[in-house]
């Protein structure tokens, strides 16, 4: 259970760190730097929530 669990968390960093990558990318394209500050918000939240519960849930020691 805790390996679907880690594989899980880790699959929600990844995807968190693709978010703000592709929003700088994509908001430096189209010159927007609103859209580029969003992505890197909701990218940051995602990754640091699954940093969370990853020491919460699967490094309890």
């Amino acid at each position: 259970m805790i390996t679907l669990l880690w594989y899980s968390i880790k699959m929600i960093q990844i995807f968190a760190l693709l978010t703000v990558m592709s929003g700088l990318y994509y908001g430096f394209l189209d010159r927007n730097m609103n859209y580029e500050l969003k992505m890197f918000f909701y990218g940051g939240i995602m990754f640091y929530l699954a940093n969370w519960l990853e020491s919460k849930f699967i490094n309890q020691g």
